[in-house]
């Protein structure tokens, strides 16, 4: 039987060394790695408090489905558990996650909050 509702929060770990130029240049390399992460906690603290909405967290790769496993106590999947590349495009990416997902739920949303390493 499906359930009703799932969120997916598609989103990277943040990682020192790697940021796009536009965030951190507009606010400094030294403040990037708050910045990323002060954007997840606000995101998912609110998400964590949705009824009747499943919410689930899809970053690459099953390391950072741990890392946001633990630090947020939300499920989490990554893309290679569910036989998705992430050399794909977002596109497919994307089309590939709601087709999975719509197995298994009647009606799927993505916040494409795809926060760049840092």
């Amino acid at each position: 039987m499906k359930r009703d509702n799932l969120l997916i929060l598609f989103s990277k770990w943040p990682k020192k060394g790697f940021s796009k130029s536009r965030i951190s240049d507009f606010i400094g390399e030294k403040y990037i790695e708050n910045f990323c992460f002060a954007c997840l906690d606000d995101l998912i603290g609110k998400l964590k408090t949705l009824e009747g909405i499943d919410v689930i967290i899809v970053p690459d790769i099953f390391e950072e489905s741990l890392l946001f496993e633990n630090k947020y106590g939300l499920s989490s999947i990554s893309l290679e558990s569910i036989g998705i590349s992430s050399n794909n495009s977002r596109s497919k990416i994307f089309r590939e996650i709601f087709s999975y997902f719509l197995k298994k739920y009647d009606k799927v949303s993505l916040i494409p909050m795809d926060i760049p390493h840092i």
